[in-house]
């Protein structure tokens, strides 16, 4: 149980770089014909999506 819970600690410390927010991939993948960065539009906004 131990070595699990620092296998989860240590996952979430070391994130990949491909984690990162992305202004241009959320553009190409069209992410913003339904969410903004800070305001609900016919999507969550990616500020409250990053806090859930």
């Amino acid at each position: 149980m131990k070595a699990n819970l620092m296998l989860v600690a240590l996952l979430c410390v070391a994130a990949p770089p491909w984690a990162a927010a992305s202004p241009a991939l959320a553009e190409e993948k069209q992410c913003l014909g339904c969410h903004a960065m800070t305001t609900d539009g016919a999507g969550p906004s990616f500020q409250r999506i990053g806090r859930a």
